[in-house]
């Protein structure tokens, strides 16, 4: 199933400060121009998740490693809302792509694998199936009130409380 999004070449060439036939010289339609963002907006998540990886490893702290990936996953989806509509809806990268939602849940399932290497791959991906499904939707519905006001600290706050009850013995702690 491939996410809708609305975009016009329009749209994208007016923010992009381009023609609309600069648009069309590199992309032959819309889903291309898609799946091309949605692809670099991956990698740059995937180098965001590495950053805070990086930071984490000199703190063992849970709660500092929570509240960093919550206010991560805020500030990365808030700038990018066709992700998580992408995200949400099951959309894929390109017709015969991986689904945006399974990219997702692997690399939540890396910093799993990082966290809490004691778990076995199986509880990784589920337990990165979970978090991105809880994070995504609770940005998903600030995007529909019109704010992000306050949906970092819910995020980590709700992570937390979920991690604390789902995985042990603690991730670092």
């Amino acid at each position: 199933m491939r996410g809708q999004v609305t975009l016009s070449a329009h749209e994208l060439a007016a923010a992009a400060g381009i023609s609309v036939g600069r648009v069309y010289y590199w992309f032959p339609d819309m889903s291309s121009v898609v799946a091309a963002l949605c692809e670099r907006g991956l990698e740059r998540l995937g180098e965001h998740f590495g950053q805070v990886l990086d930071e984490s490893a000199a703190s063992a702290d849970r709660a500092w490693f929570v509240s960093r990936m919550a206010d991560l996953v805020v500030e990365f989806f808030g700038a990018n809302p066709a992700l998580v509509v992408l995200y949400l809806s099951g959309g894929s990268l390109d017709d015969h792509g991986q689904p945006i939602r399974a990219a997702v849940h692997d690399m939540a399932a890396g910093v799993f694998t990082n966290r809490a290497p004691h778990l076995t791959p199986e509880e990784h991906h589920r337990l990165g199936v979970t978090a991105t499904s809880i994070m995504l939707s609770m940005v998903r519905e600030g995007q529909r009130r019109g704010s992000l006001d306050g949906v970092s600290a819910s995020i980590a706050q709700v992570m937390y409380g979920w991690l604390s009850t789902h995985v042990a013995p603690p991730v670092h702690d």
